[in-house]
């Protein structure tokens, strides 16, 4: 009894040391990885702000432009530095985010940057440690004029190589991104948003209720507030809230709403949007039918049978094991 008792107390501490020490290397990881290498934009011309730290240019019909970003390795080991040229687009948390290699627009009759790009949109970078080097992308402005802003950004991780033990081994990867947007060249008047609800939604599924906002302009939304309820009849029975959320120029917003465990029946969706320059309010009705409610509960259903049956499985077991270990002593 002794043996076990301290067996289970040694197994305690080791896991607990074991966690100590795991979160000691994350936070060094972490402070070491804050300084390991900056990019810088080197702004040209064209620059409408030349205080800001990204690419804000007005451009051309059909002219072309190289653009250049200067990578800087910080460190003392080498480093592993891939950049990319991607669009923005509207994560579902409601934030500008451009680290997809893919994104679908709203309209593919507006321009986008990934299209106007000369060549290719990825390069790899191995830099010594203490160097830097200039990487160059190029891009061609849209021929037809365009009204608002093209938006996107050059996205850069970082990698660097521990070569101080046998085998080399790559840290934790740290990813920056400098944003790009590109001004028509004769400013057209004030541009009016116009954003909608996708057709077939809002819908039922396994997470919750889903929605989906379409940013039909070229025209970056931001801050905008967005209240959603749910009704059956006249009364309230959900209400969820969004504060300081953005929406991409020609982007989708996917948003997912944990309201689960709804019963069969007729319901009001009622949304509204709000920024400093639009307004916006949808109303949808949405019908749940007894094969959408069920769901959910089969799911659940499934998984207390398969857990039963472990269960079972288990004890079979270690039952049979202790009947072997009896009849043999």
């Amino acid at each position: 009894m002794r043996k076990i008792y301290f067996f289970i107390c040694l197994t305690l501490l080791l896991v607990i040391s074991g966690l100590q020490v795991e979160s000691k290397m994350k936070i060094s990881f972490a402070a070491v990885s804050a300084n390991t290498y900056t990019v810088k934009a080197i702004l040209p011309v064209n620059q409408v702000d030349s205080q800001a730290s990204f690419y804000n240019l007005r451009v051309r019909s059909g002219k072309r432009q190289t653009l250049k970003l200067r990578v800087t390795n910080l460190a003392d080991q080498i480093l592993i530095v891939k950049t990319q040229i991607n669009d923005a687009y509207t994560s579902n948390n409601g934030v500008v985010n451009y680290d997809r290699t893919q994104v679908t627009p709203v309209r593919k009759d507006q321009p986008v940057l990934s299209r106007l790009i000369v060549g290719t949109r990825t390069q790899k970078l191995h830099l010594k440690a203490r160097s830097s080097k200039l990487v160059k992308f190029t891009y061609q402005a849209p021929k037809k004029h365009f009204t608002g802003i093209i938006l996107g950004g050059i996205t850069t991780v970082a990698k660097v190589v521990d070569r101080s033990v046998a085998t080399p081994q790559i840290n934790p990867r740290i990813r920056y991104v400098t944003g790009i947007v590109l001004h028509p060249q004769l400013e057209s008047n004030q541009i009016r948003p116009q954003v909608s609800m996708r057709r077939n939604f809002p819908k039922i599924s396994k997470k919750g209720l889903q929605l989906k906002l379409q940013n039909q302009k070229l025209i970056n939304l931001s801050p905008i507030q967005l209240r959603v309820a749910l009704y059956r009849g006249q009364r309230k029975i959900r209400q969820q809230k969004f504060n300081n959320c953005q929406l991409a120029p020609n982007s989708n917003w996917v948003i997912n709403l944990p309201w689960t465990n709804l019963t069969p029946g007729n319901y009001q969706v009622r949304v509204n949007l709000k920024s400093p320059s639009y307004r916006r309010s949808f109303r949808r009705n949405l019908i749940i039918g007894a094969q959408q409610d069920s769901e959910g509960s089969l799911i659940k259903l499934l998984t207390i049978k398969v857990s039963l049956i472990i269960l079972v499985i288990v004890v079979v077991l270690n039952s049979y094991r202790f009947l072997k270990k009896k009849s043999t002593n």
